[in-house]
């Protein structure tokens, strides 16, 4: 199971990835539109803002936000399949009682007019 989840995580990273070099395409017509608009006016001074520009900017400002919030999910997703597989390890292991009494003890101690810790320890 925690490979599945590591897995799913890996591919919409990916997805994520895809989304990204969308936006960077959009991007790239958006800034080879601008320059070819303003290579045709007198003087260089720019061009109005069109519907079509607007959309084509907009257009790749979703897919950049689209993209770094699946790269959120995935790494998250990453990350609980890493934790998943650390808790679900194929070894098994035995808690005995010789290993539970330790040398040092901490404590929290709570009372009416003090709270605090209590660390002891034995030789």
């Amino acid at each position: 199971m925690p490979y599945v989840v590591m897995g799913g995580g890996v591919l919409v990273g990916l997805a994520g990835g895809l989304m990204e070099g969308l936006a960077s395409n959009d991007y790239k017509k958006y800034d080879d539109q601008v320059s070819a608009c303003n290579a045709m006016t007198v003087g260089n001074q720019g061009c109005a803002q069109s519907s079509s520009l607007k959309s084509l900017r907009d257009s790749g400002d979703s897919k950049k936000e689209l993209g770094y919030v699946l790269y959120g999910v995935g790494a998250a997703a990453v990350v609980t399949g890493a934790v998943l597989w650390i808790i679900n390890r194929p070894e098994s292991y035995e808690v005995r009682p010789e290993d539970l009494n330790s040398p040092v003890s901490f404590q929290p101690v709570v009372s009416p007019t003090f709270a605090g810790a209590a660390l002891s320890g034995r030789f």
